[in-house]
């Protein structure tokens, strides 16, 4: 079973809920565009990729937020979320992301992150105006 997967699809989830509004809209932190959560646009991109393994930050709150499709996956917007980084966390938490993202998790991490994500998706569900899956 692969933990690290699990946690960060939890994370993503947790991320596209946290960031849009009790009808599921929120805007691509890079390009602006309005997404609707449960759709294929509407994505959890990482700041800090997670790459080839999971690491220390791969589910850091922080080091994911909305994206649309084109944004996380085909765009070259380094810039643009460099600056919403900043004008959102500022370096501090930059700085501690690329820390984190050093770290290599354990299984047992991870089992935490999982069941912490699942407790967090539940509630925030919960000031939802829409089923969440």
């Amino acid at each position: 079973m692969n933990y690290g997967k699990i946690a960060t699809t939890l994370a993503q989830k947790y991320a596209r809920l946290r960031l849009t509004d009790e009808h599921g809209y929120g805007w691509c932190c890079t390009c602006g565009k309005l997404l609707e959560y449960g759709t294929q646009q509407c994505q959890g991109g990482h700041f800090h990729a997670k790459g080839r393994h999971y690491n220390g930050a791969c589910c850091m709150e922080e080091n994911i937020n909305l994206q649309c499709a084109g944004c996380n996956s085909f765009g070259n917007v380094e810039s643009q979320y460099a600056k919403y980084m900043m004008d959102t966390y500022g370096k501090r938490i930059i700085n501690k992301i690329a820390k984190e993202s050093k770290k290599v998790l354990t299984k047992e991490e991870f089992q935490d992150i999982i069941a912490e994500l699942k407790v967090k998706i539940k509630e925030i569900a919960k000031t939802k105006m829409f089923l969440v899956k």
